[in-house]
């Protein structure tokens, strides 16, 4: 790794400090608006798995024909997935194989942002009695019956195995990576990060297209009672898998339950 990226997180930094600029645009400082991005900078985690690198347009490494043996070790083959991988195709922290299960995969994921023992990569730490946002972001090419699939993964570990509940869960298309076949999970302290002022800067009001949230707060604490929507299950059967044709393999399929090809 090349150590901390701006990944997925930086969507929440931006819309909190925008709000926070909009909302006491008569009596805020450039100054506090600075440190309270900082707080929520320094209380952030994020990591991410993909099926592949993003195509960037021009670019021929996606042919598996290319005689460039630079172009053929960046790719990553058909029972491969990278964990902790960058949004400019920068190289993750592994590449796994065969696919794991998505439980498997979100229980690594999960690990590597929360486990307290890992002096390399415990940056922040999460308490049982802090209250916690989620995202799960989309990095361009996950269609969101699996994305959904992935969120009811990713919060009912959070509940099983950490004791955390989130306050809001965000799932969309955040920050993207092209049209890259994966996702990220992002959690952020919010109880370290201010408490109060994040959540009313997470709730302000904003009609830009790339904040596909617009529950107030009272909406939010009626709905986060529980945040596991109906979707197709996904056990321990269910397995990633990249699909024959070059357009499907943009996207994760699920061997049972969540299918998308």
């Amino acid at each position: 790794m090349v150590g901390r990226r701006g990944l997925a997180g930086t969507s929440l930094v931006h819309k909190i400090v925008g709000a926070k600029a909009a909302k006491d645009s008569n009596k805020a400082s450039l100054s506090e608006v600075y440190q309270l991005g900082e707080a929520v900078v320094a209380n952030l985690v994020t990591i991410g798995a993909s099926l592949d690198h993003c195509t960037i347009p021009g670019n021929r490494h996606h042919e598996s024909e290319s005689d460039d043996e630079d172009e053929q070790k960046h790719l990553l083959k058909e029972d491969e997935i990278e964990v902790g991988m960058g949004i400019h195709n920068e190289s993750g922290i592994k590449r796994v194989s065969p696919i794991p299960t998505i439980d498997t995969l979100v229980a690594d994921l999960l690990k590597y942002l929360l486990d307290k023992s890992d002096e390399e990569r415990n940056y922040v730490d999460f308490d049982s009695s802090d209250e916690v946002v989620l995202m799960i972001n989309n990095l361009g090419g996950t269609s969101n019956l699996e994305l959904y699939a992935i969120q009811n993964t990713v919060v009912e570990q959070l509940a099983t195995d950490y004791k955390i509940k989130p306050a809001r869960v965000y799932t969309g298309a955040y920050t993207t990576s092209l049209d890259g076949p994966g996702f990220s999970i992002t959690l952020l302290n919010v109880t370290k990060a201010g408490g109060k002022e994040v959540f009313e800067c997470l709730d302000y009001p904003t009609k830009v297209p790339g904040w596909n949230s617009s529950y107030t707060t009272a909406e939010w604490a009626a709905k986060s009672e529980s945040f596991v929507i109906d979707a197709p299950p996904v056990s321990d059967a269910s397995r990633p898998r990249k699909c024959g044709s070059r357009a499907a393999q943009s996207r994760l399929c699920w061997r049972a339950g969540a299918r998308s090809c």
